[in-house]
């Protein structure tokens, strides 16, 4: 090899060791945005219910109105840290695998949502059923469904799409913007 093409090839290595570093950079600013939509989300889907029924809310009283936001704030942030680990996994960064050979790498924060993740937005839908305000049922109502879980226990699942906050849009695809260019380096 030329001495030309070895600068090349070693240039090339170093905008690729930069680029992972923004990577890594842009991932943990997504985690960190995503926590704080997921805890946020669930709180919000939660009070959508109460005002969207309000034939049940109005039998309850004011301190399980405040016990169900409670639950749902205390049981966000639960989700929100479970939501974040799975986000976080290796195999959904690219620059964390580097497999070179997989030019179709891409996904959308909506590719990430697997059914164990759908689950942990279905809580929200727990919640509201421990509170009268969602039943058990096995046709979607409102974004959520009723699974039997390994446990025999009563679970959800959120299955309609979810409206990701801007921010965290913005830094996935900036993520994605940068996985592009990598590609051009290799």
């Amino acid at each position: 090899m030329t001495p030309a093409k070895l600068k090349i090839q070693d240039n090339q290595s170093e905008q690729l060791q930069r680029l992972a570093t923004r990577m890594e950079s842009t991932k943990n600013a997504f985690l960190v945005e995503i926590e704080k939509f997921v805890a946020n989300w669930i709180v919000d889907t939660v009070d959508k219910y109460i005002t969207f029924l309000p034939e049940i809310a109005n039998i309850k009283s004011k301190e399980e109105l405040a016990q169900i936001r409670y639950d749902a704030k205390y049981i966000g942030l639960e989700i929100a840290q479970k939501v974040s680990n799975i986000f976080s996994e290796d195999k959904n960064w690219w620059h964390l695998n580097r497999d070179i050979n997989d030019k179709n790498y891409y996904k959308t924060i909506d590719n990430l949502l697997t059914d164990e993740l759908k689950i942990e937005f279905g809580r929200a839908g727990s919640i509201l059923n421990s509170y009268g305000f969602l039943p058990a049922m096995v046709i979607p109502l409102h974004g959520f469904i009723s699974v039997q879980g390994g446990d025999n226990t009563l679970n959800f699942k959120y299955l309609d799409p979810i409206q990701w906050s801007r921010d965290s849009k913005r830094l996935m695809d900036n993520y994605w913007e940068d996985y592009k260019f990598a590609l051009k380096l290799i």
